[in-house]
């Protein structure tokens, strides 16, 4: 098996890139990062994979913030438990077997 695993990072930002509108505009977003890649590559924004954005204007409160966070881990669980099929990839064009897992989860609360 092809085992991955993924941090979760979520992150609040200005969309207008502008100090006058301070915190009162916020835009989040979801992003995760694969930890299988040597550390120096993790993080880079070609390796980042777009998973969400949560709309603003502001930041949303806990509660909230799970139904966003519920569709992300509802796919994960099968995928570590059950695994996943590959019908082709790079170094196996016979298909391959992968199990994901959110390892670490990074959060800006």
């Amino acid at each position: 098996d092809l085992r991955l695993a993924w941090s979760l990072l979520m992150d609040w930002f200005n969309p207008h890139r502008n100090e006058t509108s301070g915190k009162k505009k916020l835009v989040g977003s979801i992003v995760m990062g694969l930890l299988n890649l040597p550390p120096s590559l993790q993080y880079k924004p070609e390796n980042m994979y777009l998973v969400g954005i949560i709309p603003g204007p502001r930041e949303p409160a806990l509660e909230e913030i799970n139904h966003f966070l519920c569709p992300v881990i509802e796919f994960f669980l099968p995928s570590w438990k059950d695994r996943m099929w590959f019908t082709r990839t790079h170094e196996h064009a016979e298909g391959r077997l992968s199990r994901s897992v959110i390892l670490v989860a990074i959060n800006d609360l």
